[in-house]
């Protein structure tokens, strides 16, 4: 008798046995099955005739883990072909097993073939179909070496039986470590490929399955909490998700089941219900930072240590983390130091800790700096509250909220100004302290605050502008990233910059958006006035209130936005023309407060201005809290004076232009091939989008439409499309034409296909290097210049330098379209060479670069002098006294002493000339051969 199966705790309600009887009848057997410990219990079980024959036996509530069980069958004695024993009394046969703890097969599989498990998972694997039966070996053999990819040699890593159910169960903390394993059956075979059957030989595909060692980092975020936080697991392994089993302690005392439930709670920590009171299960556990969190509120400070191990292999790992306790509660803030602009809005958040769900805020000291605001703070249960403080409304009424939530809309805090010192003008520059406590008290705030900051005032700046201009489409996105909660209008605004889509700009043609960037801090304040969260309405307002400077100045508002007609495109006796009204019933406003920028934009097109104009764009401030004039200022000088004095402006200029596409040819001719490009400019926005259409005319068979969509102006102003001719006729006529070009009539142009024009190459020269030069004769020169091949096709021609029209060095150079290189001359010899000018340059077969050469004679020419002492021997008329006359004769050669000054003084070497000439004119009889 076999028992064929493992048996655990959890099936041995139903072990499964095989009985060899030699019974041909069916026959009732007794079992006795005992324990370790000499407990027996007995039942009867039914073979089948015929042996081997399956049954069932029940052991549950017997047997338990770590049992060593012995089961013994009986049966009764029988004559005959029936008998069931070899013996005329009673057959017996027995069978001992080891029963296992639960949940030790992690997996069941049908194919493993490419399956990966990892160390300490248990595989059952359902074997029906491939020929094995319960009760025969399978082994388990790692795979050693291969031939062609396939298993070629192979070492025994474990025996498992076949249970009843024909499965096996692979326990992978049995087998030899990491590795390719295979199934070998009793004869020898090895499971299949894919599921198949056993029956394949070594050196063939079969079935195979990867065993790993899984790893597993577990970090905390955060080295520390309080008990008021959670923090984030980060969880590292090569394995994507998987159970963790957790304990842990506090200060070295174990945690129990519940408190790590409690711990755990986000990521569903539950029990493992086995009676093990000190470990949690955390499942779908994933590779990743912020794999789950750890939840503090509540607990007890103190050192905390927890261990993590994979439920189903070796894998583990610990982290730790400090937890503090907060006791009562307090107050902070999430930075020490804050910093804004005179006129600013200034961001200040206070956090809860602890039990702390209340308390006060006060901004500035009376005592210290002549101002203070008192501020009552409900969390309502948020851990923080961010408050906007009006640095421009403060210490006034009737200029907005001093304090408000930044967020309304996503809080249930709320927020109060119990009182503020009243101040005529806006909050001086200079330091303001920021006490925060838990207490309601604000004098208890003011003298033991629970965290003390600084909010730094600065002086504000004087405003900047700059003018940018875009196409309806890149405004478009621009406004529906605005419109849209989840984008960022700015971040949108600035990846449009980046690609070129919104461009400085001093012209604007019809059609497009002008932007003008206003760099002014101090204003948020002012804009927040106006108790609105839409930037258009709010600089509208700002631009239309009558706040600006008093003394006499009647209607100047806050802020002032003038774009007005310069004098020089004003026509004669003319008033000039403003846009500003035309602007703010149609501008679209964007504000940022954090870089301190405003956004004005509109539509050339929603204002009056035409082609031709120039016009001066002024923004101002002339805001009088903003500005404070002092008071006798008021009161001595005039209106003029007082804007001159104390409104902060500036001016940017920009001119409007008829808009305009042109094209590069007129007609526009291409050839019958591919890659025919149609190009021209425009000087519309870049960005602007076309569409190129070319249509056949009339009469042209077979006829063509062609069209290239979203066609980008550059920021050059160049714009291409590119179409395919390849299947057009010589002289086909067609209309190229530019639509949604802003135009109330497309520009077009006509064309005629034309031969393919064979692909040639152009050899330009530029950047002679030197240009006009003086030399001395006999100096050797170096010489360089640009060669750029502008053709279509690649070639080889010879570069020449070449002095009074004769080469006199050269080399090849090979250049493919488009590509140039800089050629060099170099240690050309101008000592065969006499004074005077000379064209010096280099050529190609297609072009040239010449300038002027000038020699000079050589310094050392005026020793040809010396040579005049050859005169001495003129002393030899002296000779007629004997045959020493004949001397003199030699004296006339002193007058060859000349020749010493031709040597020395002329740049020449008389053969030496005639050489350097022949060479010459032989490399140009060359040259000229070929």
């Amino acid at each position: 008798m076999v028992v064929p199966q493992p048996v655990t705790e959890n099936n041995n309600g139903a072990i499964n046995v095989s009985v060899e009887h030699p019974t041909t009848d069916p026959a009732n057997i007794t079992y006795f099955a005992t324990d370790s410990d000499g407990n027996t219990t007995t039942g009867t079980i039914t073979v089948a005739a015929g042996g081997p024959s399956n049954a069932t036996i029940d052991l549950s509530g017997f047997a338990s883990a770590d049992d060593d069980i012995t089961i013994h069958v009986v049966g009764p004695a029988t004559t005959g072909a029936n008998d069931l024993s070899a013996s005329s009394s009673v057959f017996q046969a027995r069978t001992t097993f080891t029963v296992s703890e639960d949940g030790d097969v992690s997996t069941t599989e049908t194919n493993l073939d490419g399956s990966l498990y990892w160390i300490g998972q248990e595989v059952e694997v359902n074997l029906t179909g491939t020929g094995v039966v319960p009760g025969e070996t399978i082994d388990i053999r790692s795979v050693e070496s291969r031939n062609s990819g396939n298993p070629s040699t192979t070492g025994q890593a474990r025996s498992v039986k076949v249970g009843a159910g024909q499965t096996i169960v692979i326990d992978t903390d049995r087998l030899r470590g990491e590795g390719f394993y295979v199934l070998r059956a009793p004869n020898g075979s090895f499971l299949g490929p894919n599921g198949g059957a056993f029956g394949t030989s070594t050196g063939s595909a079969m079935t195979e399955f990867e065993v790993l060692t899984q790893d597993l980092t577990t970090d905390f975020a955060e080295d520390e909490a309080n008990d008021n936080e959670k923090i984030d697991v980060d969880v590292s392994s090569l394995r994507s998700q998987f159970n963790v089993e957790v304990s842990g302690t506090l200060n070295g005392n174990d945690l129990d089941e519940e408190e790590l439930e409690n711990i755990f709670d986000d990521a569903g920590a539950t029990g493992l219900g086995d009676g093990d009171d000190d470990t949690a299960l955390i499942t779908g556990v994933e590779d990743g930072d912020a794999s789950f969190v750890g939840n503090f509120t509540d607990v007890d400070g103190g050192d905390y240590s927890f261990d993590f191990a994979v439920e189903d292999s070796t894998a583990e790992d610990s982290a730790s983390i400090n937890v503090s306790e907060l006791g009562d509660g307090e107050l902070s803030l999430d930075q020490n130091v804050y910093t804004e602009q005179q006129g600013d809005v200034a961001n200040i958040t206070v956090q809860f800790e602890g039990d702390s769900d209340g308390g006060s805020l006060i901004i500035g000291d009376e005592d210290d700096v002549g101002y203070q605001a008192n501020v009552s703070i409900d969390a309502d249960g948020e851990d923080e509250v961010a408050i906007l403080f009006n640095t421009y409304a403060a210490g006034s009424s009737g200029n907005g909220s001093v304090v408000r939530l930044a967020n309304p809309s996503q809080t249930d805090a709320s927020i109060s100004l119990s009182d503020q010192t009243t101040i005529s003008d806006v909050l001086a520059d200079g330091d303001y302290s920021l006490s925060v406590s838990s207490s309601s008290s604000f004098s208890d705030t003011l003298d033991s605050p629970d965290t003390l900051g600084t909010l730094v005032i600065e002086q504000r700046s004087e405003p900047t502008q700059q003018l940018w201009t875009a196409s309806d489409s890149t405004v478009d996105d621009i406004v529906s990233a605005a419109n849209d909660d989840d984008e960022d209008v700015f971040a949108e605004l600035t990846s449009q910059i980046e690609d070129n889509n919104v461009t400085q700009t001093g012209t604007v043609a019809e059609g497009d958006q002008v932007i003008h960037q206003i760099g002014a801090d101090g204003l948020s304040g002012l804009l927040d006035k106006e108790d609105t969260d839409d930037a258009t309405a709010a600089l509208r307002g700002a631009l239309n209130n009558s706040t600006g400077i008093g003394g006499g100045i009647s209607g100047d508002t806050s802020l002032n936005l003038r774009v007005q007609q310069t004098d020089d495109s004003t026509t004669a006796n003319q008033d000039p023309v403003e846009l500003q009204d035309n602007i703010t019933g149609n501008m679209t406003v964007f504000a940022n407060a954090t870089t301190d920028n405003i956004y004005v934009v509109y539509d050339i097109d929603d204002t009056v201005a035409a082609d031709g104009d120039e016009f001066d764009a002024r923004f101002r401030v002339q805001d009088q809290r903003l500005l404070s004039p002092s008071d006798s200022d008021r009161e001595e000088l005039s209106n003029s004076e007082l804007r001159n004095e104390y409104y902060q402006s500036v001016t940017s200029t920009f001119s409007v232009e008829e808009r305009d596409f042109e094209f590069d040819q007129d007609p526009f001719n291409v050839s019958n091939a591919e890659g025919q490009v149609v190009s021209g400019t425009s000087n519309v926005a870049p960005g602007t989008e076309v569409n190129v259409n070319i249509r056949s005319d009339s009469g042209t068979s077979p006829s063509f439409v062609k069209t290239v969509e979203s066609v980008r102006v550059t920021t050059d102003g160049t714009w291409e499309a590119e179409f395919d001719f390849s299947d057009t006729n010589v002289n086909d006529e067609y209309t190229v034409t530019v639509r949604q070009s802003g135009l109330s009539d497309n520009p077009s142009v006509d064309g005629t296909v034309v031969d393919a024009v064979e692909e040639s190459a152009n050899f330009a020269v530029s950047e002679l290097n030197p240009q006009d030069v003086t030399a001395t004769v006999g100096d050797a020169l170096t010489i360089t210049a640009t060669v750029e091949n502008t053709g279509d096709a690649e070639a080889t021609q010879t570069v020449e330098f070449r002095v009074g029209g004769d080469a006199v060095a050269s080399q090849d150079v090979t250049l493919g379209a488009g590509n140039s290189t800089t050629v060099e001359f170099a240690d050309v010899d101008t000592s065969g060479l006499e004074a005077g000018d000379y064209e010096h340059g280099v050529f190609t077969d297609d072009d040239e670069e010449t300038a002027t050469l000038t020699l000079e004679a050589a310094d050392d020419g005026s020793d040809g002098s010396d040579g005049s002492d050859g005169s001495d021997g003129s002393d030899g008329s002296d000779g007629s006294d004997g045959s020493d006359g004949s001397d003199g004769s030699d004296g006339s050669d002193g007058s060859d002493g000349s020749d010493g000054e031709t040597e020395d003084g002329t740049p020449g070497f008389g053969a030496l000339v005639a050489l350097v000439a022949l060479i010459a004119a032989a490399l140009l009889a060359t040259r000229r051969n070929e």
